[in-house]
């Protein structure tokens, strides 16, 4: 903090002024009050400085003694946050949650694509049913999947063949607009 008087007014300058610097067109003094003035300010902004410094490690403190919990509530929040915009996006495309059982068989009844079906190029829902317990005769896999129905672990029955398609017919009942894959 300054007074500066331009070289034109240096003659009619007070006494108790102190020149602080000299300019090129000008002086800038001081008085008493203002470096007493000044010296409170500067005192001040370090206080302020000092007294930030102490909040700040009381807090970082504190913090610190609860940072466990803290970081549960953040995952937590995190997690939450995830799933809420995979359930917004699921709403808005009328997307479902899959039935899952303990059978082999994968039905996917229209099926679709979230990238795809968000694309601007229009998408055919497709339909999916693979079972081993109706592959054909024919089929290269159907040998190997019989030696692995006979072969169980021990102290548990064989599994019955018939129970996928008992489950698999649980699962045929699907709301009304749904339709079965054959």
């Amino acid at each position: 903090m300054a007074i500066e008087i331009s070289n034109a007014h240096a003659e009619k300058v007070p006494a108790d002024y102190i020149r602080r610097q000299t300019l090129v067109g000008a002086e800038r003094y001081v008085t008493a009050e203002l470096k007493e003035y000044e010296g409170r300010v500067l005192g001040a902004e370090e206080r302020i400085a000092r007294l930030e410094l102490e909040l700040f490690v009381e807090v970082r403190g504190q913090v610190s003694a609860h940072a466990e919990a803290l970081l549960r509530a953040a995952r937590a929040v995190g997690a939450l946050d995830v799933l809420v915009g995979l359930a917004d996006v699921a709403h808005e495309r009328g997307h479902v949650r899959p039935d899952v059982d303990d059978s082999q068989a994968l039905e996917i009844v229209d099926g679709r694509h979230p990238v795809l079906e968000a694309g601007a190029a229009a998408f055919t829902p497709n339909d999916l049913r693979l079972d081993p317990d109706r592959l054909p005769d024919h089929h290269p896999d159907r040998a190997q999947h019989e030696r692995q129905e006979r072969v169980h672990a021990p102290g548990r029955a064989p599994r019955d063949p018939g129970a996928d398609r008992r489950a698999s017919s649980r699962r045929a009942r699907r709301p009304s607009g749904w339709s079965i894959a054959s």
